[in-house]
């Protein structure tokens, strides 16, 4: 009399062989898209993120400044504690004040408009490119009596 063995034959073998590496495959080519979208996900987020920087510190700066002139690559922006530079280079943005800060972004135009009468800016154009995205940004100031009493008061 035969004994049956229990076992896998060789095609069966073989068919989850090749099962199992056809799923393998199939989860690194998912792991690799997800990782890859990962990366670019994140270096946008980066780059939106410095911009969003930049903007919330210039327009707390601009908003609290007293007196905002200019020279041809540079923002001054005074008030009673501190004065704040911006010098608008080639490929960055440097703020200096209490700190020193660099933003990573290319100032592509930089235009100002000033009263003549006491030559204080009174309008600021800026676009700035980054990663072949071009944004403006525009800011206004109005000096209002506010304005002319702490000034006045900051000169004595």
């Amino acid at each position: 009399m035969q004994q049956k063995v229990n076992g896998f034959t060789l095609l069966e073998a073989m068919v989850s062989i090749l099962l199992s590496s056809l799923l393998v495959v199939f989860t690194f080519s998912i792991y690799k898209n997800f990782n890859q979208y990962y990366f670019i996900y994140s270096r946008q987020t980066e780059r939106l993120n410095s911009i969003l920087h930049f903007k919330q510190t210039f327009n707390r700066d601009w908003n609290n400044a007293l007196l905002i002139t200019s020279s041809e690559k540079q923002l001054y922006l005074s008030n009673n504690k501190q004065t704040v530079f911006y010098d608008f280079l080639d490929s960055t943005i440097v703020r200096k004040g209490n700190i020193t800060t660099t933003f990573d972004l290319i100032p592509k135009t930089f235009s100002t408009t000033s009263n003549l009468a006491n030559e204080k800016i009174t309008e600021v154009e800026l676009e700035i490119m980054n990663n072949q995205q071009s944004f403006l940004f525009s800011y206004f100031k109005e000096y209002g009596i506010k304005d002319q009493v702490l000034e006045s008061l900051n000169n004595k």
